[in-house]
């Protein structure tokens, strides 16, 4: 499950809002500036601190000096609704900070 999101904003700042989103709703892991990525483990289900569901979030250039979110999951079932749960928040989160 993924999600992508148009962000009128330059890729770096992008990534600056992606890391303070990250950080709002969970912890942000392997974060990589030059390939403007990381990863963010989302507490959710009913063991929260044990079972954290990870999302791995990019930032790429989009047309016109715009950038691109692309946010995705990783498990391969999502039957219990963790991760789609996960990838809202996170969704939410980028677009309370931003103009999107």
């Amino acid at each position: 499950m993924n999600r992508k999101l148009e962000i009128q904003l330059s890729p770096d700042a992008a990534f600056d809002l992606l890391k303070a989103a990250a950080e709002q709703v969970g912890k942000a892991r392997e974060v990589s500036p030059l390939t403007r990525s990381l990863d963010v483990l989302v507490p959710s289900g009913p063991f929260r601190s044990l079972t954290p569901t990870r999302l791995h979030a990019a930032v790429l250039t989009g047309p016109e000096g715009t950038a691109v979110l692309e946010i995705a999951g990783n498990a391969t079932v999502d039957a219990y609704g963790y991760e789609r749960h996960a990838l809202d928040k996170l969704v939410k989160a980028v677009k309370a900070d931003s103009l999107v």
